[in-house]
Parts: C-alpha cells; sequence; structure tokens
C-alpha cells in the first residue's frame, strides 16, 4: 500500500510504504500505548452471550488487549492475528491464553466453534467479504458477531481534507465503503 506523507498542509516528496508482513514492528509501541476497551464495551458484548463461559475467536488480535479482557471476563478465548510480532507481543503476556498467526481470511479452525467471533479496532484492515464468510464458517448458528472500533476523532477529516489539496480525484481509502452494520445486513447469514 501506499500512502503520501503529509506534513500539516506541506507536500513530502517522499512516499511510504507499508508492507503489512512487517506490520509487527509496531507491536512493542502497541502493547505499551494502547489502552483497553472500556468496561461498557464488554459489558454490552456480554449481553448477547447466553452462555455462562463462551468460546470467543478474537481476530486480528494485535498485541492481545482485547483478547485477555475477554479471558478475564470468562471467556474461553483464542486470539488471531495475520503478524508473528502481534502474536509474539501477545504470547508475553498470554495468561494461558491460546493465540494463532492467521488472517481472518483464512481460519485454520474448524466448522461452527465459536459462540462469538470478534473484531477490535481491526476489521478494516481485512478483506470483508472473505473475512465474513470465514467468520460465517467458524461461527456456531446464532453466533454473534461483534465489531469495535474507536473513534478516529477530527484528526482523520482534517487529514482527508489535507489529502483533496493534493489529489484529484480524490486519494482512495480502505476505508471509505467500510460500513460494518450495513455489510452485516447484507451478508446471508443462514447455514
Amino acid at each position: 500500500m501506499k500512502f503520501t506523507c503529509l506534513e500539516r498542509g506541506k507536500f513530502c516528496k517522499n512516499l511510504i510504504y507499508i508492507n503489512m508482513d512487517n506490520y509487527g514492528t509496531l507491536s512493542e509501541n502497541y502493547a505499551r500505548a494502547r489502552r483497553e476497551y472500556p468496561d461498557e464495551v464488554m459489558d454490552y458484548l456480554w449481553t448477547f452471550l447466553k452462555e455462562q463461559k463462551p468460546k470467543i475467536l478474537d481476530i486480528g488480535c494485535g498485541t492481545g488487549i482485547a483478547t485477555r479482557q475477554l479471558a478475564r471476563r470468562g471467556a474461553d478465548v483464542i486470539g488471531t492475528d495475520r503478524d508473528s510480532s502481534m502474536i509474539g507481543q501477545a504470547l508475553k503476556e498470554s495468561d494461558g491464553i491460546k493465540y494463532i498467526v492467521a488472517e481472518a481470511e483464512h481460519l485454520p479452525l474448524p466448522d461452527a466453534t465459536f459462540d462469538a467471533v470478534t473484531a477490535f479496532s481491526s476489521f478494516h484492515w481485512m478483506e470483508h467479504v472473505t473475512a465474513l464468510q470465514e467468520i460465517k464458517r467458524v461461527l456456531k448458528n446464532y453466533g454473534v458477531v461483534f465489531i469495535a472500533n474507536k473513534e478516529d476523532g477530527p484528526l482523520r477529516m482534517e487529514y482527508r481534507q489535507i489529502m483533496k489539496k493534493f489529489f484529484k480525484p480524490e486519494a482512495s481509502s480502505i476505508q471509505r465503503e467500510y460500513n460494518p452494520e450495513k455489510q452485516h445486513e447484507n451478508f446471508v447469514w443462514e447455514k
């Protein structure tokens, strides 16, 4: 993926290449800087779960921040991420949680296994149709899909406005078509 480097209103000549296979170079920073999700988010998820000890798959788990929160709430949880460095960082604080290096689009897990599949601040990085097909495959009937994203705030809009000054037509965005509610409504969940 190519991103143009911008400094407040100035165009930089360099192009930055982000290789998603090396995304884990940020794993230590994630572990230090990323905060847990508010209890209200976990409370909300639990309103949909019927089991006392639900089996949950946390896809795109990164360093395992939300995965550990799910485990502390009593879930039997497995975390997956496509980046081995992220999983390596998660394993440092695993508390017995199982982690697997795997893309959400190709899960090495059996069919109809999980009561819920979660994606905390990660679903926008996935190829949505393929990931949803895999989620459907590994979910039990009437399982829960729970996608949570943190608010990006005004920085995202400011960034988009700056980009518009330099690119005609507007620069493409991995998130432009990202609408999990609409995708969920349009996806056929019957098995």
